[in-house]
């Protein structure tokens, strides 16, 4: 697990591995063994919703799920088909803490869903924890649509992904896309599966920046307290100048350690116990009391215009 959080592979629960084992999650295990032959052999798989959850409508659940399986089918030549019968390629449910397929879950909170690898019987099939506070938004709670994204692709074959900026990600980074959309790796693991479709995707899948690439340029750099932060596309690395090292489990997105700043930055400065996010014309006004961004005003505010 330390490994795929960007951590120092101790094998100790420190706090820091404490604070990533805390993380809604997939409850899939991340050393799950992972064969090439778990794929689906028919380019038209069925998929049948067996139990609705008690959170969200009909028409809710099934709008998150037909565009969680179509972010998949546009990368691959792979069509997915909602049916009635009980016959379905995978089956997707609602279910609270133990319903029988030894993966219990926990309540709200920690686990929200787990799916298994294709294959007959189970294999496939897609578990959510019907504790949940499931949202159809990124209002506060577990957002559907993000969720089944990820688990569709382990009912698809595909394992964890280490890349922090993958929707594989074991851990779910719910409100930080403006967009949902698979990264580059997932693209690229899905296509070495099931092939490259014909047609392109509408936009390129974005990359998680490299620390070591040699052309690598930083967007932004500042410095809060005692700490250097490196700004780059949606990503920061965090540079502890008491310890005179980079710190672990990074890069992050932003939004996961500023919740609202969902895009990349041009400037950043910490002023009178705020913090303000420069993103082209605007500013964004953050409470690091509340975690929140508190005003949106133009960027050149500060100039008294």
């Amino acid at each position: 697990m330390q490994r795929f959080f960007g951590l120092e592979e101790s094998g100790d629960v420190d706090p820091q591995t404490i604070v990533a084992m805390r993380r809604a999650r997939c409850g899939l295990s991340d050393v799950e063994q992972f064969k090439k032959t778990m794929r689906w052999t028919n380019r038209t798989l069925t998929y049948r919703i067996s139990r609705f959850g008690s959170k969200l409508t009909v028409a809710q659940v099934r709008t998150a799920f037909r565009q969680a399986w179509k972010l998949w089918a546009q990368a691959v030549p792979l069509k997915l088909r909602r049916q009635r019968k009980s016959d379905a390629d995978i089956v997707i449910s609602f279910n609270n803490k133990d319903h029988e397929d030894g993966s219990p879950f926990d309540g709200e909170g920690g686990i929200l869903a787990h799916a298994f690898f294709p294959g007959p019987g189970i294999g496939g099939d897609v578990h959510f924890d019907d504790e949940e506070a499931w949202t159809s938004t990124n209002a506060k709670g577990c957002n559907l649509l993000a969720v089944a994204v990820h688990e569709f692709g382990h009912a698809l074959g595909l394992p964890h992904s280490s890349d922090p900026g993958a929707i594989m990600f074991p851990a779910y980074n719910f409100g930080l896309h403006t967009v949902l959309q698979l990264s580059f790796h997932d693209v690229k693991d899905i296509q070495e599966m099931y092939g490259k479709k014909e047609i392109s995707l509408d936009r390129l899948p974005p990359k998680t920046p490299d620390k070591c690439d040699p052309t690598l340029s930083f967007d932004a750099v500042t410095g809060f307290q005692q700490e250097l932060v490196f700004f780059k596309d949606r990503f920061i690395w965090r540079f502890d100048e008491d310890a005179g090292r980079m710190m672990e489990g990074f890069p992050k997105p932003i939004a996961l350690e500023w919740p609202g700043i969902d895009s990349s930055v041009d400037a950043a400065v910490a002023h009178d116990e705020h913090i303000y996010f420069f993103v082209g014309p605007q500013q964004l006004e953050f409470n690091p009391k509340i975690r929140q961004v508190t005003q949106t005003m133009a960027a050149n505010t500060w100039l008294q215009c």
